[in-house]
């Protein structure tokens, strides 16, 4: 959900075939304006554990029993990965039928190098390459420096600072980011 204290004129939801994945958004008043905030949650690999497991167990690559495991691991990375393709696909859709200045922000649980933060990213600004410093890693599992979470503008929203609060509230960290409205 989107919560605001500002006054909402619409908003929806973007389900997803997976369960507990998707996106709301809302059109909300803001002094004059109208701007369109998404939230997301694409799908997740799912696969920290298995990985950590071969990361930590002394793994044999010389084992049959590890390659079937990586080839699992592999085989779940695609399977997510074909489905954050088709989520962020409907989610660009939905974006380029909107004219109000907009907010992505959520866990893409992708990297900014990946085809998904590419294609959700084309024609927005990335706060983090914008005003970031350091290392953007977001994700707080043992897979490390995985930056995941990401909070993007278009139109006249600006980013003005942003921060990743390094807290073990959950696996992600949370990201703050101040945006400025107007010229």
């Amino acid at each position: 959900p989107i919560f605001t204290h500002y006054p909402i004129c619409r908003q929806g939801v973007l389900n997803s075939a997976a369960k507990g994945n998707g996106a709301t958004w809302a059109d909300v008043l803001y002094q004059r304006d109208t701007i369109r905030i998404y939230n997301v949650h694409l799908v997740s690999n799912r696969i920290s554990g298995q990985t950590e497991d071969l990361m930590t167990n002394n793994t044999n690559l010389r084992d049959r029993n590890t390659w079937q495991r990586i080839k699992g691991v592999l085989r779940r990375y695609k399977n997510a990965l074909l489905q954050r393709t088709d989520q962020a696909e409907t989610l660009k859709q939905h974006m380029l039928a909107c004219k109000y200045p907009m907010i992505l922000a959520g866990d893409f649980n992708d990297i900014p190098s990946s085809f998904v933060f590419r294609l959700l990213s084309k024609d927005m600004t990335d706060t983090w390459q914008r005003c970031g410093n350091g290392m953007a890693y977001t994700y707080a599992g043992r897979l490390p420096f995985l930056h995941i979470d990401h909070v993007l503008t278009r139109g006249n929203i600006r980013p003005v600072d942003i921060e990743i609060n390094r807290v073990n509230y959950s696996d992600h960290y949370p990201v703050v980011v101040r945006l400025k409205v107007g010229r």
